[in-house]
């Protein structure tokens, strides 16, 4: 299916689409000012005690290791950077729009599956620097990835329940049956999502294209990566350790300029998240 086919299907999708998550539109009108700084970020996440103490939690976190206790937004901020204070605003966003879904729907499944995507993701960003692949974008790319899945879950619940009965797990299948019952796959719908929320076009154009590596081009890391933990997440919900081990994509290590060390110390690493992740949201 051509992108404009895709689009007038998603275009009938519209009217079950939440929107743009609130705090984070603030938080683009914000920066959009040249003089922004780390206290008017602090002013758009202090409105919501929830989100802000997940920011403070965040911060304070290992990933972090701050030398001291950070007790206030604005030092969250500046420990954080902006990039990862957006992904916090997203995550919590959607958490909150698709918290109704139907309970056929496996809600802390598919969080679980995109939080160990996303850190994943933004592991090997970090180790993959000559790609210069931004970490937190790329953990945004992965956090995103399935949202088409979740959004049409969301416009039809009764219709996904028989799209997912009728892939019996199947990935291949599911993208098929996606397409049968709503003129679209769920890569090309969380694609033109994310267009209409005005994220980076790079991200929209890697969850469109991660079921579709014939589209890949040499010049998209970022692309690499999702398809690279997508997979490898899979396998490990699937068949555990050995069979999330067995997805080693050496051709796209080397691509990404990783050494074969760090490379397969990465994955260990993240057999040991998937073993030690208690689902959900973080």
């Amino acid at each position: 299916m051509n992108s404009l086919a895709a689009s007038r299907h998603a275009q009938r999708l519209q009217s079950a689409l939440p929107p743009v998550p609130a705090l984070f539109e603030r938080l683009r009108s914000v920066l959009s000012e040249p003089e922004a700084s780390a206290a008017d970020v602090a002013r758009v996440i202090e409105c919501d005690p929830a989100i802000a103490a997940r920011v403070l939690r965040g911060a304070n976190s290992a990933r972090y290791a701050p030398a001291s206790e950070v007790c206030s937004i604005r030092q969250a901020v500046m420990v954080m950077g902006v990039s990862a204070i957006g992904n916090v605003l997203i995550e919590s966003g959607l958490a909150r729009a698709f918290a109704h879904l139907s309970a056929d729907f496996d809600l802390e499944g598919f969080w679980s599956h995109a939080v160990r995507t996303a850190s994943s993701c933004r592991e090997l960003a970090a180790l993959a620097q000559a790609r210069h692949v931004d970490p937190e974008q790329a953990y945004a790319t992965g956090l995103l990835h399935d949202v088409g899945q979740i959004a049409l879950a969301n416009a039809d619940p009764s219709a996904y329940g028989e799209v997912l009965d009728a892939s019996g797990g199947d990935e291949s299948i599911l993208l098929e049956v996606e397409r049968e019952a709503f003129g679209l796959d769920h890569a090309a719908y969380g694609a033109w999502i994310l267009r209409q929320w005005r994220l980076p076009e790079s991200i929209a154009a890697a969850v469109e294209r991660h079921h579709h590596p014939e589209l890949w081009t040499e010049v998209e890391p970022l692309e690499r990566l999702l398809r690279m933990h997508d997979r490898f997440d899979e396998a490990w919900m699937s068949g555990g350790a050995e069979q999330a081990l067995a997805t080693r994509e050496n051709e796209l290590m080397l691509l990404l300029d990783v050494p074969p060390d760090l490379y397969e110390q990465h994955l260990e690493e993240r057999v040991e998240f998937a073993r030690t992740w208690r689902g959900g949201l973080p």
